[in-house]
């Protein structure tokens, strides 16, 4: 039985993520975030094929929801709940779901009597719809680790300061996440309803917009104890010589170089540009909404990339690195809510529109490159 459990964690939680290495950089990361959790090999083996099966019974049945996940408690509760406590199992959730919606729940593949409609009008909503559930399941603990990596307290404080410290901030960095991807969840998931030509039911938004708040409860139990279990980790020696030993069957391979590495970058820019302004469609109104926005997207991922970035720029974009990442999203988002508060509250008072939600999130982006112009590409952390 030991031993059984032990092929299946090291299959699931250092061969898959070795064999995602081939393709990309991002998906590793995702998948050995938790590889605590591995430490317990019964528990590892266990978690990862029950996360998939899970999603796949929820994507592929609807069990009590209608169209989207945003629709279903257990659902955003699952996606909370293995969001925040490892990437690893919140990627698979995703997965599962993914593929039973896709090939299971939506079995037409002819809309209006035409297969380009459907791909147009169906297919492409549901991928911005998996696009959202992707940012709650996995996106959420890679952001937070990575923010909480650059957040080094001096030495000089106790070492139980510290912990406390990390404690708390990945505790309110989850709930910001959470809060804001509720937030943006109801209007991004749009496309779903309405490029059919129908419109978002009430039921849609109603739970994260309204009723959410059990969700903010269960991602703060949740990052609590995610952080008590890795300090439980830390503190116990023969845990953590396993989860080391672990990590270094990770780098057991030889280092490769990854398939996206190898795209070029001008298409590497329109995919992410692409796909980006995809993910905000919601708010379109009409064509030209989104080719602006393409536009934009584009031109500060090409300054991103060291492409278009004004020489006038480095001397700026020196200083502000001198500020720790962290800092400068919070000053980011105090900007963006301080315009959204004196402009966006008024013109929205007068109009069922979006246009405004779009112009700010447009002057979103400007100020998030501004305050992060020249940033490197992520770099691995513990897992």
């Amino acid at each position: 039985m030991a031993e059984n459990a032990e092929r299946l964690t090291e299959l699931w939680w250092i061969r898959l993520p070795q064999a995602a290495r081939r393709v990309a950089v991002r998906p590793v990361l995702v998948l050995v975030d938790g590889l605590f959790i591995a430490v317990w090999p019964r528990v590892a083996a266990l978690l990862s094929p029950l996360a998939l099966i899970l999603g796949l019974l929820f994507g592929a049945l609807h069990p009590g929801f209608g169209e989207v996940f945003s629709q279903s408690w257990p659902v955003l509760i699952l996606a909370v709940l293995l969001g925040v406590f490892s990437g690893h199992l919140g990627a698979l959730f995703l997965v599962g779901f993914a593929f039973g919606d896709f090939f299971l729940f939506h079995r037409e593949w002819a809309f209006r009597g035409s297969l380009i409609s459907n791909l147009f009008n169906i297919r492409v909503p549901l991928l911005i719809e998996y696009g959202l559930l992707a940012f709650m399941t996995t996106g959420i603990a890679l952001a937070t680790k990575s923010l909480l990596a650059q957040l080094r307290p001096p030495q000089s404080l106790p070492r139980q300061a510290r912990i406390l410290l990390a404690i708390a901030g990945h505790f309110g960095l989850t709930l910001l996440f959470v809060y804001l991807w509720m937030q943006v969840v109801p209007i991004l998931i749009r496309p779903v309803f309405t490029w059919p030509g129908g419109s978002p039911p009430v039921d849609a938004m109603e739970i994260l917009q309204q009723q959410g708040w059990p969700l903010l409860v269960i991602a703060g139990m949740a990052s609590l104890g995610r952080m008590g279990l890795q300090q439980m980790v830390a503190r116990n020696a023969a845990w953590s010589a396993k989860l080391d030993r672990r990590e270094a069957q990770l780098n057991e391979t030889t280092p490769l170089v990854p398939l996206t590495a190898t795209v070029p970058l001008a298409a590497r820019v329109a995919l992410t540009s692409l796909w980006s302004t995809l993910m905000l469609a919601g708010m379109f109104e009409a064509w030209w909404d989104g080719l602006i926005l393409l536009v934009v997207i584009t031109i500060l991922q090409l300054a991103r990339a060291r492409v278009l970035a004004p020489r006038a720029l480095l001397p700026w974009a020196r200083q502000i690195e001198r500020i720790p990442l962290p800092l400068r999203l919070a000053i980011g988002i105090l900007v963006t809510s301080f315009v959204a508060r004196i402009a966006l509250a008024p013109a929205l008072a007068g109009t069922n529109s979006f246009r405004p939600i779009l112009l700010l999130t447009v002057f979103a982006l400007l100020v998030f490159y501004l305050l992060d112009p020249l940033r490197d590409e992520a770099r691995p952390v513990r897992a």
